[in-house]
């Protein structure tokens, strides 16, 4: 249950932050005589929409394991999961590791583009990287 709940929390994060985005750009574009859809504005749907793609699918594989908190995801870059996991439980942590990348490495993914440029890091309970 209360995984289920911090992953509706992620979720309804993402979209509250996609619907800023989205008044400040139709908000920014009231003042203009023409309305043109530019093409930062479809770049930036599209990151939106595979960063959402993305979060939901991590967040939704990791639903079995305990004390997965927030994920982080710098776009193309780098995927960090902050966990509730001691800096001994490295087993555990080579275990979410490994789903997360398995994850990355699937089919419901692959229409995310550089899917493979991204590394996977966890942080343990401290807020440490986890080696």
């Amino acid at each position: 249950m209360k995984k289920r709940i911090m992953s509706m929390s992620v979720v309804a994060v993402i979209i509250i932050l996609g619907i800023i985005i989205g008044t400040t750009i139709v908000m920014g574009k009231a003042d203009d005589k023409e309305s043109v859809s530019t093409v930062e504005d479809t770049g930036m749907a599209v990151v939106n929409q595979e960063m959402f793609t993305l979060t939901s699918a991590i967040s939704d594989g990791l639903n079995d394991y305990d004390g997965i908190g927030d994920i982080h995801i710098d776009y193309h870059e780098q995927i960090t999961v902050q966990t509730s996991l001691d800096s001994s439980d490295i087993d555990k942590a080579k275990e979410i590791q490994k789903s997360v990348e398995d994850l990355l490495k699937s089919e419901e993914l692959e229409s995310i583009s550089n899917i493979e440029s991204y590394q996977v890091s966890l942080l343990n309970k401290d807020g440490e990287l986890i080696k």
